[in-house]
């Protein structure tokens, strides 16, 4: 009875580091890829973005395809901090108490606002002009790819560990100051 069920023990130990521990390490190596080559593909959106100042349709598309040919499904963040100055005034109802100075802030423009100028409800033409939205320089603009489903080598892991880690594995954030007004 015991030696039966030693090797019952070592059958499923032999399984175990014959076949399911080499397959997890190929299921994280993919996820491992998966993120490079999303992190290359946000890189050069952003890039492009901060060098030309404006965020196209063509350019969201091209990105969005690009990110979702590894198999992954994610959940694209855009901020936009726009940078606005304030002039200061001793007294703010004398416009000659100018003081030569001015209060520099940003105000926050999140991915819903900048979808709305992208994908207007009026149907138009993607190349419309209208449908650009553009960034100053000296603004900053940032891009956040985080993915929303359970990769492989995550199900596998929660299998073997019998716990459930979070599904995000692939998280991405890139972005910088706006270098130029290409537009």
């Amino acid at each position: 009875m015991v030696n039966a069920l030693l090797k019952l023990l070592a059958t499923l130990l032999g399984i175990l580091l014959l076949f399911i521990f080499p397959l997890l390490e190929s299921f994280q190596r993919q996820d491992d890829i998966s993120t490079m080559y999303v992190m290359k593909s946000t890189h050069q959106f952003v890039d492009a973005v901060r060098d030309k100042g404006v965020v196209t349709p063509e350019m969201w598309n091209r990105f969005v395809m690009e990110i979702e040919l590894t198999g992954n499904m994610f959940d694209v963040d855009m901020i936009h901090y726009e940078k606005k100055y304030d002039p200061i005034y001793e007294d703010p109802v004398q416009q000659n108490t100018f003081k030569s100075d001015f209060l520099v802030h940003y105000r926050l423009n999140n991915k819903a606002l900048i979808m709305k100028t992208l994908f207007p409800y009026l149907a138009q033409p993607i190349d419309a002009p209208n449908r650009r939205y553009k960034l100053k320089i000296g603004d900053y603009f940032s891009v956040t790819v985080k993915n929303t489903n359970r990769t492989q080598a995550t199900v596998l892991l929660d299998w073997l560990s019998q716990s459930f880690a979070p599904t995000e594995k692939i998280v991405v954030p890139v972005g910088g100051m706006v270098r130029n007004e290409d537009y």
